[in-house]
């Protein structure tokens, strides 16, 4: 679900976003700090997560870049 989390889902103080499993709506929590970082993202982006080449990773895409960054970290 968290690559189609994006602006559009900001609410007040958190995230309003629904599961795709379950369709059950959550709301999420957001530390004032990483909303600061939020309000930088592009309004045109519908996504938080981009690849590098600027594009929304799909679910599997993100699991095999973050699967990397884990390996990288040990």
């Amino acid at each position: 679900d968290v690559v189609r989390m994006g602006r559009q889902h900001l609410v007040a103080g958190g995230l309003d976003v629904r599961q795709v499993k379950t369709g059950r709506l959550l709301t999420i929590p957001v530390h004032p700090t990483l909303a600061a970082e939020l309000a930088h993202v592009a309004p045109d982006n519908l996504t938080f997560l981009l690849t590098e080449a600027g594009a929304a990773f799909s679910p599997n895409g993100f699991y095999m870049r973050f699967r990397e960054w884990c390996d990288a970290a040990g």
